[in-house]
């Protein structure tokens, strides 16, 4: 209300009426929009020069410490002007919105991909000067007062790690500060003196504007009423002992309130660099794995500290020498498993090489030998190399044969046979299965040689080797009766063209078909009679005969 134009107000191509004038310092790189009710419009601008200018809203970029002028203008009347950054980074991009921290001890995971440094944030490294970086923030509250430790071991990229408490509104740098915890790794540590309620602002960034995912870990050591140092001694690898390859710290550490860590450490001996902390165990039997080949060759010096609740400590160490030549490399395949080719296993073939530290080939020994005959089953194969500077390496893997072939199985084709009896007919038949080159018995129902009855019949057939595999088969057999043995006597009698005999096969069919069995058996003899008798006129001997014995099967089968 009351408003008015200045005579000298920048030109605007909203019109000005009703102006009113706003300065504002942004506080971080990202995008706001600032809004105003329904009738008025926003204008921004750098000194006298107008930027953009919309009725409602306006969004624009902002840069850390750059001033902007905003003018508001419509109305008359109230209004209320309000202005919000865009979420673009992480949640704890800025210490006001610190992610809390509780307990004695946990972990968080995180990501710095889009944070952005505040106005006057410090360097986490400790270094002077502008911070560019992309940090996020934590706070946490002691709940006891101890020795806390917090990491960043697991991260994804080489990060910075920073304990602060607020003093008078200035952030104070507190705590030993390991922004890479030894010159091989780059995962950072905090270790700091805390006081239980009072709260600590921890800052997560990267090493030359690296970023990505973070992870961050912190346990508590709680102090006690306890003046005694604990007491440990380091003995692994031996003192004067020349390593190479990968190493065990390990060392006896006891206390009377308790141990709460062993901590190793490794310096040049004599030299200013270190000492650099290798790691720390929290428990027997306190072990600590070192690969030397980051080591450069020389005499180092290894020492173990260990730490009981309240804070005190005590070391044990001496020196050992790194030798110069690291383990050879060697490379064997992983897990093989292949089919059984043998009744006894499957040869197999495999490669494994291996080279010395500077790239020359080495002989590897591998028992059982490439191309062996490995029997079923699992077997281990243990592949070994030395090189020329006394460094040995072995390593193992496994092949596995196994039988997941069933066999080959093999039955006949249809069966067919004539009935000899009224129960049917014995059938015989021959089943087969092979497996990797051994023959196995097949298990059939019915079985071979067993009575058919008249008509049709499945025989099932399972061969099942020693592994379990199995594999099936079916053949059908038909087993003909007097009917159908009389049908194919009648064609072939009318082929033969001895008309008394068809006619007398006519007649048995007829017979047979009344259910005549007396008559059927005595036409059937008087059948085999008429063609004996025909023997060596209008038939052979061989034909006659041939169906005198048909008659006096299908007799049997009719049971005269």
């Amino acid at each position: 209300m009351n408003a008015t134009v200045q005579w000298d107000e920048p030109w605007n191509p909203n019109g000005s009426t009703y102006t009113v004038w706003y300065s504002w310092t942004a506080t971080r790189e990202a995008d706001v929009t600032f809004t105003v009710p329904a009738g008025f419009s926003l204008a921004r601008f750098t000194g006298s020069y107008f930027n953009q200018g919309a009725p409602g809203s306006i969004t624009f970029r902002t840069y850390p410490g750059i001033d902007y002028l905003l003018s508001v203008d419509g109305g008359p009347g109230p209004f209320t002007l309000s202005w919000a950054y865009s979420a673009t980074g992480p949640a704890n991009d800025y210490r006001a919105e610190a992610q809390v921290l509780e307990g004695l001890d946990g972990s968080v995971s995180a990501s710095t991909v889009g944070a952005t440094a505040e106005p006057s944030e410090p360097r986490h490294d400790g270094s002077a000067g502008e911070n560019t970086g992309h940090s996020i923030w934590y706070r946490w509250t002691a709940p006891a007062t101890g020795t806390a430790i917090f990491t960043t071991q697991g991260s994804s990229f080489d990060t910075q790690l920073r304990a602060y408490v607020e003093s008078w509104d200035t952030l104070v740098g507190r705590g030993w500060y390991l922004p890479d915890l030894n010159p091989w790794t780059t995962w950072s540590r905090v270790e700091l003196d805390v006081q239980a309620g009072d709260t600590y602002w921890f800052a997560v960034d990267g090493q030359d504007g690296a970023t990505g995912d973070v992870e961050l870990s912190w346990r508590t050591a709680q102090a006690g009423e306890d003046w005694d140092a604990p007491t440990v001694e380091l003995w692994s690898p031996e003192s004067g002992s020349t390593v190479s390859g990968t190493i065990t710290l390990l060392a006896d550490a006891d206390d009377d309130q308790g141990v709460d860590r062993v901590e190793y450490f490794i310096a040049p001996n004599g030299l200013a660099d270190g000492p650099w902390l290798v790691g720390e165990a929290l428990g027997p039997p306190y072990d600590v794995a070192l690969d030397t080949s980051v080591l450069d060759p020389g005499v180092y010096s290894v020492y173990a500290r260990a730490f009981d609740a309240a804070g005190n400590s005590s070391s044990s160490g001496y020196t050992i020498t790194v030798s110069g030549a690291q383990p050879p490399t060697l490379t064997v395949p992983k897990s093989i498993v292949v089919e059984a080719t043998k009744p006894d296993g499957a040869p197999v073939k495999f490669s494994a090489s291996a080279h010395d530290y500077k790239g020359v080939g080495l002989t590897v020994t591998c028992t059982p030998r490439s191309g062996s005959l490995f029997p079923m089953g699992t077997t281990t194969v243990s592949c070994s190399t030395a090189d020329s500077y006394g460094n040995r390496v072995t390593k193992t893997f496994t092949i596995t044969v196994r039988d997941t072939t069933p066999p080959a199985l093999t039955v006949p084709e249809q069966i067919v046979v004539n009935a000899v009896a009224p129960s049917g007919a014995p059938v015989g038949f021959e089943a087969t299965a092979v497996d990797r080159g051994v023959a196995i018995a097949p298990v059939c129902a019915p079985v071979s040689g067993d009575t058919f009855a008249v008509g049709d019949a499945t025989v099932e057939c399972t061969a099942t080797d020693a592994w379990g595999n199995s594999s099936s088969a079916t053949f059908s057999v038909h087993v003909k009766g007097a009917d159908e043995q009389l049908a194919e006597l009648r064609d072939v009698v009318a082929g033969l063209g001895v008309d008394k005999l068809l006619a007398q096969i006519d007649d048995v069919r007829k017979q047979f078909e009344a259910k005549r069995q007396s008559a059927v058996c005595g036409g059937l003899a008087d059948f085999a009679d008429l063609a004996s008798r025909e023997s060596d006129r209008r038939l052979t001997a061989d034909q006659a005969g041939r169906l005198v014995a048909n008659a006096t099967r299908i007799r049997a089968v009719v049971g005269c």
